[in-house]
């Protein structure tokens, strides 16, 4: 998949996410950052990457594929004529 390909798809799926399932992204990374609303509590940076993978899964390259069948149009090898 090349870089356009997946941005594309990657935008696709933002666009059939429900406004609920794209807060719960951005209020996952906020609560990381900033657990109970606090700015200077320590950040570990594993805890804040591995959030960031779990709620980023949906964004995953192979979950992003086309399924094989799909990637190029079927052609009938048969068509009948009128």
């Amino acid at each position: 998949m090349t870089p356009d390909q997946y941005k594309d798809r990657m935008l696709a799926a933002l666009d059939t996410m429900r406004s609920a399932e794209k807060d719960a992204i951005l209020i996952g990374f906020i609560a990381a950052l900033y657990p109970h609303g606090d700015p200077d509590h320590p950040v570990e940076g594993t805890a804040f990457i591995a959030e960031a993978i779990r709620l980023l899964a949906a964004f995953h390259p192979d979950h992003l594929k086309l399924p094989d069948d799909q990637t190029e149009p079927k052609v009938e090898e048969h068509v009948p004529e009128f």
